[in-house]
């Protein structure tokens, strides 16, 4: 599959935040849908990769109120993956890992996720 670039317009907005953080209105309108979807559908423990994780918000309320996965974030572009880690920063959640990079239409990306066997 050749790769593919978006044009700016259909990438998700995100704005400042404090340092390297940057929040993006979508995450905050559907956070709560997301959430009670996941509330019905993961497992009480196991791994978790979130894959584009934007900015770092949805991880970040995952984690919390998921606390028996270990979440994985990952994004392609060096801006969110430290909006991620930023995020990250603000809380203590033993269970949420730092952000990687990943590119999830690369040939293969599954088979070079760090920390998967």
């Amino acid at each position: 599959m050749p790769r593919r670039h978006l044009p700016a317009e259909t990438a998700s907005v995100a704005f400042p935040d404090g340092g390297a953080r940057l929040s993006a209105p979508s995450a905050a309108r559907n956070l709560a849908p997301i959430l009670a979807l996941l509330e019905r559908h993961a497992p009480p423990s196991g791994r978790a990769l979130e894959l584009a994780s934007g900015t770092g918000e949805h991880v970040l309320a995952f984690a919390a109120a998921f606390p028996g996965l270990t979440w994985q974030p990952s994004d392609v572009a060096p801006e969110r993956l430290a909006s991620i880690d930023a995020w990250a920063a603000t809380r203590s959640l033993p269970n949420l890992r730092p952000a990687i990079s990943l590119d999830a239409t690369a040939p293969g990306w599954g088979r070079r996720i760090p920390g998967t066997t």
